[in-house]
């Protein structure tokens, strides 16, 4: 960490050891994607939060690449490469691209899609519920919320895909969970690469729960910048999170899908990030 006091004007240099031109090419397709449906009513008015979903995903993406330049703060006096919130970003970006994928394009039919979302909705509402209101507004934003709890657990009690799962899966969507895999099986599911999920995704842990490679890297960095943390394999990483989560959006959006792919330079460009699973393997859009 180094004191502002001590720095020349303009000694923030960007790190030559990390390129980020791709990401920001890729980000502007997942923004065309995005915006191909703006002013479009939506086929299923859900899929409105499918949108805000990828708009999350770019959010995280972005924030991560604009720490990866530094962080300077002439208030506090620090010039410091911010690792853990960079790999917090980061893995934030993931999740938000798996969230995504399990909730919109994993499901088997519309009873199973129904119990997703409605699963998902109905978790995060029971957390607030633990939440002490302390103002009248407040009071009735919660009141609101158990009604809605209460109605979505009905339709979920009647919904055949509820109903066909073992007595344990019930109990744990009952209970407040909404997904019944784990991030890394849901990785797999929607093939992303192994090497992605398992260590890779347990280092991101490791700086959201203050783990002590996070501690150790931080050490480091407030002495040499350039010498730590390893973050040159982050652009890659979060070029193929936006190269999935555009090819997720355009399965669920059929405008995003023909915005992307129409135009063969885009598509070849954002196959390259796809490896075995490319966006469209031909000409015909």
């Amino acid at each position: 960490m180094v004191l502002l006091s001590n720095l020349k004007e303009n000694t923030m240099e960007p790190n030559p050891f990390i390129e980020t031109a791709d990401n920001y090419r890729l980000l502007k397709i997942l923004g065309l994607a995005i915006n191909a449906n703006v002013g479009n009513k939506p086929n299923d008015v859900r899929h409105v939060d499918a949108q805000v979903f990828a708009i999350k995903c770019l959010s995280h993406v972005t924030s991560a690449l604009h720490l990866l330049k530094g962080t300077i703060s002439p208030e506090v006096g620090i010039d410091i490469l911010d690792a853990s919130t960079i790999l917090v970003a980061t893995r934030a970006a993931l999740e938000s691209l798996l969230a995504f994928s399990y909730v919109f394009i994993m499901p088997e039919n519309a009873d199973d899609f129904d119990l997703r979302y409605d699963s998902w909705v109905r978790a995060d509402l029971m957390e607030r519920q633990a939440y002490e209101a302390d103002i009248e507004s407040h009071k009735e934003v919660k009141a609101a919320d158990k009604m809605k709890i209460e109605e979505l657990q009905d339709k979920i009690l009647k919904n055949s895909k509820f109903l066909s799962l073992s007595k344990r899966d019930r109990i744990r969507i009952l209970g407040g969970e909404w997904r019944l895999k784990g991030w890394v099986p849901i990785a797999h599911d929607i093939r992303l690469e192994k090497n992605l999920i398992g260590s890779t995704y347990s280092y991101l842990c490791s700086y959201s729960h203050s783990g002590y490679l996070s501690i150790l890297q931080l050490r480091t960095a407030m002495t040499e910048r350039r010498k730590a943390p390893p973050l040159e394999a982050i652009p890659s990483l979060l070029a193929y999170i936006t190269a999935t989560m555009i090819k997720q959006h355009c399965k669920l959006f059929g405008t995003s899908r023909s915005a992307v792919v129409e135009n063969k330079q885009t598509r070849d460009y954002l196959n390259k990030f796809l490896g075995d699973d490319p966006i469209i393997v031909s000409d015909q859009a």
